[in-house]
């Protein structure tokens, strides 16, 4: 929503300063002329994934270990079978727990994935704006109507407003 609002304010005041002196003003871009980078869906989700469990993993054994120390077994030395409980105890959990965690992860990562995605689109749309913008701004020094330019680059007017802004209060 950010990314749109700025490109229709730069809309807007490229077509305020057209109509009031009858060209385009030299004016940098208000967004980056270029897209940002997207990962794959399936990268971001086996990452989280794998997170999850590397945390229920460490959890686990981390809180075990303690205990499992505690305890003094009658053979064998008590150090290395905490050690051995912790391990079996993190990858326990990390198949156990790690798909949730995971899931909770997955679910704030996608989103600002998602976000991220729809500024992109807003970005490429922008430099679709800005090159027939720059074409018209050498169209216009050759004569070309002002009022044609200005309806042109009124089109690329991007709607920012919430849905029942857009549509009215009858959509929920």
């Amino acid at each position: 929503m950010q990314a749109a609002a700025k490109m229709n304010a730069q809309i807007g005041d490229d077509i305020d300063y057209l109509a009031r002196h009858g060209r385009l003003p030299d004016t940098p871009p208000a967004l980056p002329l270029h897209g940002g980078l997207v990962a794959s869906k399936p990268r971001i989700m086996a990452k989280c994934f794998a997170g999850g469990a590397g945390i229920a993993f460490l959890s686990a054994a981390l809180l075990s270990f303690p205990v499992l120390a505690s305890h003094h077994p009658t053979s064998g030395s008590p150090i290395a079978q905490a050690i051995f409980g912790a391990l079996v105890t993190g990858f326990g959990s990390a198949i156990l727990l790690g798909w949730l965690i995971g899931a909770v992860l997955w679910i704030v990562f996608g989103t600002k994935e998602n976000a991220r995605r729809s500024a992109n689109v807003v970005l490429q749309h922008f430099q679709d704006y800005w090159r027939v913008r720059e074409q018209a701004r050498l169209a216009l020094t050759q004569g070309t109507d002002f009022d044609l330019v200005g309806a042109r680059l009124r089109s690329y007017h991007i709607a920012d407003e919430p849905d029942d802004v857009l549509f009215g209060s009858g959509l929920t």
